[in-house]
């Protein structure tokens, strides 16, 4: 038990610690909407002709099929994963040593709300089914947005009414 992190936080860290999420399987990989960094650049950076030096931030990465997905197709860009669950960053790691793409995606295992620790700002954020699961969600968004550069985007998801429905 680490006594730094509020009890929500440690239940939800010791949970996804248990149970790693998403179960990996290659159609998984295949297609992450938050990894379609072609479109986003197109939606996001129309006046960009490549994506080359783009540092993306791969927040609440769980076992890593995004940020893998990204790595694969875009090998032009800087990826940082974080997670709060130790167990899903040891699988993502293991999941970009498979994929070959190990040495281009740097792995923090650590709360969002600490993400300022980084000192990095990022030009695009991808978080997934993440900060509902926060003590404070409006914590964890400002914490994303003050690490955001400021022509940067972000893909966000919550759970909602409808589950997964994103």
């Amino acid at each position: 038990s680490d006594r730094s992190l509020s009890p929500i936080t440690q239940a939800v860290r010791d949970f996804y610690t248990l149970y790693p999420y998403p179960h990996l399987t290659e159609d998984l990989i295949g297609f992450r909407a938050g990894a379609c960094l072609q479109y986003i650049r197109h939606v996001l950076w129309p006046w960009r002709s490549d994506l080359k030096g783009l540092k993306m931030l791969d927040a609440g990465c769980g076992t890593g099929a995004t940020a893998v997905a990204a790595a694969l197709h875009n090998p032009e860009i800087e990826i940082t994963s974080l997670d709060l669950s130790p167990t899903s960053i040891d699988r993502a790691r293991a999941l970009a040593a498979e994929k070959g793409v190990e040495a281009r995606i740097r792995f923090l295992n650590m709360p969002i709300e600490n993400v300022e620790q980084v000192g990095e700002k990022f030009d695009y954020i991808n978080c997934v089914g993440v900060l509902h699961h926060l003590e404070r969600p409006d914590d964890g968004l400002r914490a994303l947005a003050g690490c955001l550069q400021d022509d940067g985007g972000m893909f966000l998801m919550l759970y909602g009414t409808h589950g997964r429905a994103e």
